[in-house]
C-alpha cells in the first residue's frame, strides 16, 4: 500500500487529501463478486468465493469533517475486472458511488460476451454503470438505471444535436423539438 497524504487546517478540521494505491491484496469475508450479483444475474458472474482478490485499487481521496471523497476510483479484481467511478461517504457512513464495471472473462464469442457487449454499449460503451448505496457496514449494489438510460438517449440523440442545415445555418434540433413541445417558437 502506498499513500501520499497532505494534512492542512486546524486539527479539529483537518483536511486529508491524496493519493492511496494498493495492489495484491486480499478482502477476507467479503465477497465482491456476490455483491455485484445485480450484474450475475445479466451476465453469469460468479461469486468467486468469500473473499475478494484485488491485483490494484487507486484512488484519489480526501476526507474532511464533512465525509470521505474518493475520486478517480480504479479496481483490477481478477475474477470480476475493471471497476471505475467516485463517490462519497457521509460521516454517519452512508454511501454515495457512482460506478461502472467492465467485466473480464468473457472470451470472443461466448454468450457471456455478446450480454456483456450489449450492456456495455448501452452503459455507453464504458461498461456497466451501477450505483454503490447503504452504509459502509451494509453496502448495497445497485444497477444504475438512469445512467444506461442517459448513455442511451445521449449516443442516439447526440448525433442530431447541432446539425447544419443545407444553407449552413446550425440546426439545433433537440432545442427545436423540446421548443415545440412547450410551445415556443423557433428563432429565425
Amino acid at each position: 500500500m502506498a499513500l501520499n497524504l497532505a494534512l492542512s487546517g486546524p486539527i479539529d478540521r483537518l483536511l486529508v487529501t491524496g493519493p492511496v494505491n494498493l495492489s495484491n491484496a486480499r478482502l477476507a469475508g467479503f465477497s465482491l463478486g456476490s455483491k455485484l450479483a445485480v450484474l450475475s444475474a445479466f451476465t453469469g458472474l460468479g461469486s468467486a468465493g468469500s473473499d475478494t482478490d484485488i491485483r490494484t485499487l487507486s484512488a484519489h481521496l480526501q476526507f474532511d469533517p464533512a465525509g470521505t471523497r474518493m475520486e478517480d476510483l480504479s479496481l483490477i479484481v481478477p475474477a470480476i475486472g475493471m471497476i471505475r467511478g467516485a463517490g462519497n461517504i457521509s460521516p454517519r457512513g452512508q454511501l454515495d458511488y457512482k460506478m461502472v464495471a467492465k467485466l473480464a472473462n468473457a472470451g470472443t464469442g461466448s454468450p457471456l460476451n455478446m450480454i456483456t457487449s450489449t450492456l456495455s454499449q448501452f452503459g455507453g460503451g464504458d461498461g456497466i454503470p451501477f450505483l454503490i448505496q447503504g452504509t459502509t457496514s451494509n453496502p448495497q449494489f445497485v444497477p444504475d438505471v438512469a445512467g444506461v438510460v442517459g448513455n442511451v438517449l445521449r449516443s442516439r440523440i447526440g448525433g442530431l444535436n447541432n446539425r447544419t442545415d443545407s444553407s449552413g445555418q446550425s440546426d439545433d434540433v433537440i432545442s427545436g423539438i423540446l421548443g415545440g413541445l412547450l410551445g415556443k417558437k423557433k428563432k429565425p
